[in-house]
């Protein structure tokens, strides 16, 4: 998948244990979604992590608090 012009490999993970339903690492080109995830959440978990990625490797997550971070992700998420 490519993302800003970077490439970020989707990985099925059982993230549950971990509290998740996906993450997002910048600096391995990796996103990782709840393998149990299906359709609509799929697609929302999966558009919320390429948000933050986009956010980081443009440098604005720099400028935001992670909380706000966070709600512009979960707001994007829906769209």
């Amino acid at each position: 998948m490519n993302i800003l012009g970077t490439r970020f490999k989707v990985e099925h993970a059982d993230l549950i244990p971990e509290g998740l339903f996906g993450d997002c690492d910048v600096d391995n080109k990796i996103i990782r979604i709840e393998q149990t995830l299906e359709g609509k959440s799929f697609k929302e978990t999966l558009t919320h992590e390429k948000f933050h990625a986009m956010l980081r490797l443009s440098g604005i997550s720099e400028l935001l608090t992670e909380e706000l971070e966070e709600a512009l992700c979960r707001l994007v998420e829906r769209l």
